[in-house]
């Protein structure tokens, strides 16, 4: 699956961001992983995390070249 980001700024990703999903299986968390065409992930490519609980975590530091829109802390923005 491939995912083309387009925001309007000037730092909109030139490829579509590959995802991928990497599971923790001693502690069962699921992440959501921004990953190359050989499926390498990219450095600062943690999106997002689920715990077993149900929480969702928006990961920090996030790449800005990935094209996402960020908060001040790099994480992805949400919509309240």
């Amino acid at each position: 699956m491939n995912i083309e980001i387009y925001d309007g700024r000037v730092n909109v990703a030139k490829e579509p961001v590959r995802l991928a999903f990497e599971y923790e299986e001693i502690t069962g968390r699921i992440k959501v992983i921004a990953v190359d065409v050989n499926g390498k992930k990219i450095k600062h490519g943690n999106l997002i995390t689920f715990l077993q609980d149900g929480t969702i975590i928006r990961n920090e530091g996030v790449n800005s070249t990935l094209g996402f829109q960020l908060d001040g802390k790099d994480r992805i923005k949400i919509n309240d």
